[in-house]
């Protein structure tokens, strides 16, 4: 997979989303605003008007799904959905209707020059990936993540926060790692599975599997 850069100027951002992770994606995206990359946020998707909570500014609710892909608006829409599966089938519905996406990168944090990054994905507040890493379409990479060398993530894998990815791990698609799971060495943890938080997996997970504990085993 060739590496996707952001594009220089972002003229239109739409959030497909309205829950807990679109108001952290708009933050990244305020913050980004802030170091100077040209970012406008038009308003958020979602299947009702998201609520207003605490000091989160509520950006134009634009309809549902359905409404906003038949409006056909020029844009790039970012899908802020925690979960990977519906994820992956939104990101399907907005690429048949020949939307486009971008990276997001959040300015603190620490990426390697020789990793390979695919649209979609969203890179959050002092994750460190380091080198020779391969992140697969519309990939959530969480706040204080740490990525270790030659992982390969694929695509629609959401990684919470503080989860550590040692070197050589393969995380296939619609993986979910929990907050502060640590997967060791050269495990591959299968299609559709599930780490519980605090976990940490020592050996290799078969697809539609969900693990927790230390040594993370099979529920």
């Amino acid at each position: 997979m060739a590496p996707v850069d952001p594009p220089e100027e972002i003229p239109s951002v739409v959030l497909i989303g309205g829950g807990g992770f679109s108001r952290e994606v708009q933050e990244l995206l305020r913050q980004l605003q802030d170091v100077g990359v040209p970012i406008k946020v038009t308003g958020v998707v979602a299947p009702v008007p998201p609520p207003s909570l605490g000091h989160y500014q509520q950006h134009d609710y634009l309809g549902s799904d359905q409404e906003f892909i038949a409006s056909s608006p020029a844009c790039v829409v970012i899908i802020a959905i925690g979960d990977p599966v519906t994820r992956k089938r939104l990101a399907e519905q907005y690429e048949h209707a020949h939307f486009s996406t971008t990276v997001l990168q959040h300015p603190l944090a620490s990426v390697g020059a020789h990793n390979s990054i695919n649209r979609g994905a969203i890179i959050s507040a002092f994750a460190c990936i380091t080198t020779d890493v391969s992140i697969g379409r519309y990939v959530h990479i969480d706040r204080a993540v740490n990525i270790g060398h030659g992982c390969s993530l694929s695509d629609f894998v959401t990684i919470h926060p503080s989860a550590v990815l040692a070197g050589n791990v393969t995380v296939e698609e619609c993986v979910t790692i929990g907050t502060h799971a640590t997967v060791l060495p050269g495990v591959t943890v299968g299609a559709y599975s599930t780490v519980g938080a605090g976990s940490v997996v020592t050996r290799d997970i078969p697809a539609h599997t969900t693990v927790m504990g230390v040594p993370a085993r099979e529920v």
